[in-house]
């Protein structure tokens, strides 16, 4: 786990014109990152984990999560998209997943690898790491979460030690499609594009500025 930031970079933003200082955000943020001041919500960046929890609750639709768009994939001559199992519950269940597969391509993805695939190995690394596990504090914590791993930063430094050491699925399936796609396609890597579709902006926040030891191969969501 990286060492906390002096500054952080936030995927959520207020708008503050929509904001009407109702305190409903205040009530739901976990580290109490926010204030109403002046009838206008404040968001503290030293506290703020990018939940979306006042995104998701707020009753006037005051706040924005900061995403990346289509055009990126024009800076890339080969992009490959990550879809979370999140994904597929947004659609009704008589949508075959060879549609939701075509429209990602459609909208100019090359390739197609599902983060799920990428679980099934982590878990197992975690899982192998558990066995081995002896005389240390429990319980263990996983690292899959960014928001969790910003609020152990921000709340609870002494729980680091705790977290196991096995990079999240999106993490791990970035470094093995973009290898393999690089060996595979004959490109550098760096003309190689690795797309999230995140369900939470904490994970938008985490490409933008890890909280992992490593620097993630993940391009953008």
């Amino acid at each position: 786990m990286a060492p906390q930031p002096t500054t952080y970079f936030h995927s959520v933003e207020l708008q503050r014109n929509k904001c009407q200082g109702c305190v409903s955000c205040v009530k739901l943020c976990p580290t109490e990152a926010i204030r109403v001041r002046n009838g206008k919500a404040e968001i503290l960046g030293d506290r703020c984990i990018d939940c979306g929890a006042c995104a998701a609750g707020c009753p006037y639709h005051a706040f924005n999560v900061k995403t990346d768009t289509l055009e990126g994939l024009a800076d890339y001559a080969y992009n490959i998209v990550l879809p979370a199992p999140s994904l597929y519950a947004q659609f009704p269940d008589n949508i075959p997943l060879e549609s939701i597969w075509q429209g990602l391509h459609n909208i100019g993805f090359d390739e197609i690898f599902d983060v799920s695939l990428a679980s099934e190995y982590i878990a197992l690394e975690i899982e192998e790491y558990v066995k081995k596990y002896s005389n240390g504090r429990k319980p263990l914590i996983s690292s899959t979460c960014p928001a969790v791993m910003r609020l152990i930063q921000v709340k609870f430094p002494e729980l680091i030690k705790q977290v196991v050491p096995v990079l999240p699925p999106a993490e791990a399936a970035a470094i093995y499609v973009k290898r393999e796609a690089a060996a595979r396609k004959q490109l550098p890597k760096e003309l190689i594009g690795v797309w999230f579709i995140s369900p939470c902006p904490s994970k938008e926040t985490n490409i933008r500025q890890s909280v992992y030891e490593h620097h993630t191969e993940l391009t953008g969501s």
